[in-house]
């Protein structure tokens, strides 16, 4: 595997895994094998996406395609681009934000992630909650953004909102260690490290 993952479950919204690696490793669940596992007729290691700067690089291991073209090597991925592995996996490339690296890859074929989750987020620097359609995870119902953010080797959050981390009531700064939760007027969300 590339690098740390961590899973977002969100109350009323989902769960999202995010991954915090430069490169992910697609491909079946396995010990030593993809950081985003699909239940699918695929090889252990089948593709990777690689952050490079603003962009993402889809590299074949094995068979797979974006938008239809069969790819040779890395191949560069545009925004909404669709992506397919194998026969059968298909998946959406989404880079919602603007102002954010961070992207976003949904399944748009009938498979499940392991752990089954309902969005990837290939982090940047930022991954944004919020009931905007440019937020990383669309979460209707919220009246404030949440923002994860690296700061170092860490993760932490602001938010406009008040906020109760473990019983602890702050807005901004606290370093997301392990496994939380997060509460707040509106909003509730749970961190797990994976």
């Amino acid at each position: 595997m590339s690098g740390k993952r961590i899973v977002a479950w969100v109350d009323g919204v989902g769960g999202f895994l995010i991954c915090l690696g430069e490169e992910v490793v697609l491909g079946q669940p396995s010990v030593d094998g993809a950081d985003i596992a699909v239940l699918a007729d695929l090889s252990r290691r089948h593709a990777t996406i690689r952050r490079e700067g603003e962009s993402y690089v889809l590299t074949p291991l094995h068979r797979a395609s974006i938008d239809g073209r069969v790819l040779a090597g890395p191949t560069v991925l545009n925004d909404g681009a669709q992506v397919k592995l194998g026969d059968t996996v298909r998946m959406k490339f989404h880079k919602p934000h603007a102002l954010s690296a961070s992207a976003v890859l949904t399944l748009e074929s009938h498979h499940k992630t392991e752990p089954a989750v309902d969005a990837i987020v290939l982090m940047s620097e930022s991954c944004i909650f919020g009931p905007q359609p440019r937020s990383h995870i669309c979460c209707r119902d919220w009246t404030d953004d949440f923002v994860l953010f690296r700061r170092g080797s860490d993760l932490q959050f602001r938010t406009s909102a008040p906020a109760e981390v473990e019983d602890e009531s702050l807005s901004t700064g606290k370093t997301i260690a392990g496994n939380c939760r997060i509460e707040g007027k509106g909003f509730a969300l749970s961190f797990e490290e994976i």
